[in-house]
């Protein structure tokens, strides 16, 4: 899920209203602007990675910068309804391919409904030094699939 597909653990202290409203100033800001709405989709456990990732796209020297609008809750009716606003808000949405991506229902779940909505997904490797089983749904939309090079995946987003 957007956050992986297990559950978030962590806590940054702001409540659901508080999240909704950053999330809708984001919205705005984009069609003000050059930034991206990009939905990430990954496995919890490849977490510090999308924080790395996320870091990164913050670097103006790399051209790429996006709003993150995943939803780090459980995987379940409400957490659907969140996911499908933001994807349907989102230009894109990057699948972060780890060990274990291929296996993850909420991962596949998120990347169909982007395919349903026509939106571009792309796939990022983690690790430059596995090859990391693509999961079937991406191959079959034969989606670009990308090693982990900022200049690389801003230029698929574009």
């Amino acid at each position: 899920m957007g956050g992986g597909s297990g559950s978030y653990t962590g806590s940054s202290g702001k409540s659901d209203k508080d999240r909704e409203d950053a999330f809708d100033s984001a919205e705005g800001e984009v069609r003000d602007s050059r930034i991206r709405n990009v939905f990430i989709s990954f496995h919890t456990e490849d977490e510090k990675a999308v924080a790395l990732l996320r870091h990164q796209a913050k670097d103006n020297q790399y051209g790429l910068r996006f709003n993150d609008f995943s939803v780090k809750e459980p995987f379940d009716n409400a957490w659907k309804t969140q996911v499908r606003k933001r994807i349907e808000k989102s230009s894109a949405v990057i699948v972060v391919i780890g060990e274990d991506t291929w296996t993850r229902t909420a991962v596949i779940w998120e990347a169909k409904q982007a395919y349903d909505m026509g939106k571009k997904v792309i796939g990022v490797r983690i690790s430059k030094n596995r090859e990391d089983y693509v999961p079937q749904l991406l191959r079959q939309n034969k989606s670009p699939v990308v090693e982990w090079k900022l200049a690389r995946i801003s230029k698929e987003l574009e």
